[in-house]
């Protein structure tokens, strides 16, 4: 019985669960100087190399202010320190999502080197950080 506990343990440590400490995290996500609202920011941790981690991701929503605060895909807020892959997203650029003009405007979209093909990093350091703010540039 307790080697079977002790693989269990040892199993979800592997994977990244119950092994990772969440600090806050939280920023502001603007388009040629202006607040983007209704973006999904996600921070994917990174290993050597920068090669994906198994560590936990997070992901936030921009508010009308274009704020935002990180939660782990578990709901725990924050994201795990480190070195962090960042995707800006806003509605319609991941193909599944709502396709039609926001309010009073047009429909956003944002080049691929902030999503699909982004370079965006983001180190988030042990204590937490109030200030992952990212200043975007699109025609």
């Amino acid at each position: 019985m307790r080697t079977r506990l002790f693989l269990g343990c040892l199993l979800a440590v592997g994977l990244g669960c119950g092994s990772s400490k969440f600090v806050p995290v939280s920023g502001k996500v603007t388009l040629n100087g202006k607040a983007l609202p209704g973006a999904t920011v996600s921070f994917e941790p990174l290993g050597p190399d920068d090669a994906p981690s198994s560590q936990p991701g997070s992901v936030g929503k921009t508010n009308a202010e274009g704020a935002f605060t990180l939660k782990g895909i578990d709901g725990q807020a924050g994201a795990v320190p480190g070195k962090h892959r960042v995707r800006i997203v806003v509605a319609g650029e991941d193909g599944d999502a709502d396709q039609r003009p926001a309010r009073g405007g047009a429909a956003r979209s944002l080049p691929r080197h902030y999503n699909a093909d982004s370079k965006l990093t983001f180190t988030v350091p042990a204590k937490g950080a109030s200030d992952a703010n990212f200043e975007l540039t699109a025609p």
